[in-house]
């Protein structure tokens, strides 16, 4: 019976690396992931030299392409799952590959490596009740922009929201928070988190000044309930 394993990856810093992934990982001859290149060089930081087979499983993954995975579990081998960084099955192709092979091959077990999460470390160092939260991904793009900001606002009426965003609509998003919500609401941006240029902003909407935010990196957004 084969095992799929769905890894945790540091964020940033590769000490944060478990010591079971690390094991799991040395042992493991084929690795499915989002970016072959990204988890090739993570492999050679954490020293692992073994020889491994990579599946590719980026963002534009569909059933079809889960089927080198599928084959891997049924000639026998074990499979590791790991995103570029973080926690399998959350803004990535993770959720979508469990419920594939749950389907194709219900003998195979599916077994939760933990470890890092920007949501988690975001949320430990935010300073707000967290134990309720919505995670509300990425903000559209163009389409249903505003219907995405006017949601996020009805439910940090209830609940702490957590978004993450890119370093090219960072102040952009900002923007339309501040527009969004009660003034008094805190505003925590987590800017590269455990990397060397981690910076931690603490903020509210009312007060918020996009300008002193660097744009360059990726970031974890925590929204206070109101």
């Amino acid at each position: 019976m084969s095992n799929l394993y769905m890894l945790a990856t540091p964020l940033g810093n590769t000490d944060d690396i478990t010591v079971r992934g690390l094991h799991i990982l040395k042992n493991t001859s084929v690795v499915a992931c989002e970016d072959t290149r990204v988890s090739a060089r993570l492999l050679g930081l954490l020293g692992i030299q073994e020889h491994k087979k990579f599946i590719s499983v980026n963002e534009h993954a569909r059933a079809h392409h889960f089927v080198k995975v599928k084959e891997a579990l049924a000639q026998g081998s074990d499979v590791v799952y790991m995103t570029d960084a973080g926690t399998p099955g959350i803004a990535d192709p993770g959720g979508a590959l469990v419920a594939y092979i749950k389907k194709e091959c219900p003998d195979v077990v599916v077994i939760p490596i933990p470890g890092p999460s920007a949501i988690i470390a975001a949320l430990s160092i935010a300073g707000v009740h967290a134990d309720q939260f919505v995670f509300f991904g990425f903000p559209p793009h163009k389409n249903k922009r505003n219907a995405y900001f006017r949601r996020l606002a009805e439910v940090s009426q209830e609940f702490t929201v957590v978004l993450f965003e890119s370093t090219y609509r960072i102040k952009k998003t900002l923007a339309e928070l501040a527009g969004v919500l009660q003034p008094r609401q805190q505003i925590i941006v987590a800017r590269e988190l455990t990397k060397k240029f981690e910076t931690i902003y603490y903020t509210t909407a009312g007060t918020l000044d996009a300008n002193a935010i660097k744009e360059k990196g990726e970031f974890a957004l925590v929204i206070s309930k109101a």
